[in-house]
């Protein structure tokens, strides 16, 4: 990817299919989809912190896993930036709504799907205190779809 000097806003897509955890199980399937609505993957861990804040300086959205990298919000200017997180069922937390609330970004979220249809409510309590936070998941398309939609909305 040759760093953005263009005026055309990017959409970029934060992956992390190239880490140790919590990757996307049909990584594959999610990258094609964000490919066809206009997002460019890129692999942080590839870049160094000034080639992403250069990036995210020229993104009008950004969408990625629960994860690190999402702290890359903070090189956007202020209130220009729609912000969109995959979140694994097992660990849902508001850690990045709040950095980019604070930072007037705009803001959608989404759960993959669960591992079961259903937990005990012993174990649902379990997984609150105690989330299985590594694993791997897999993503459902049509809330894909959702977040995607929400985050063209927040830039028109």
């Amino acid at each position: 990817l040759e760093l953005h000097d263009s005026f055309k806003p990017l959409k970029l897509y934060l992956s992390r299919q190239k880490v140790s955890r919590r990757k996307f199980l049909n990584g594959d399937e999610v990258h094609d989809f964000l490919s066809a609505h206009g997002y460019i993957s890129i692999s942080p861990e590839e870049y160094s912190f000034f080639d992403i804040a250069h990036l995210i300086k020229y993104a009008s959205s950004i969408i990625g896993g629960n994860g690190a990298a999402m702290c890359n919000m903070i090189s956007a200017p202020l209130s220009q930036l729609s912000v969109g997180i995959i979140y694994p069922e097992s660990h849902f937390d508001d850690y990045y709504f709040r950095v980019s609330q604070s930072l007037g970004h705009s803001f959608a979220g989404i759960l993959s799907e669960p591992n079961v249809a259903y937990h005990p409510l012993d174990q649902s309590i379990h997984n609150y205190y105690y989330p299985r936070i590594s694993d791997d998941y897999q993503i459902c398309l049509e809330r894909l779809d959702f977040l995607v939609s929400s985050l063209d909305s927040f830039v028109q």
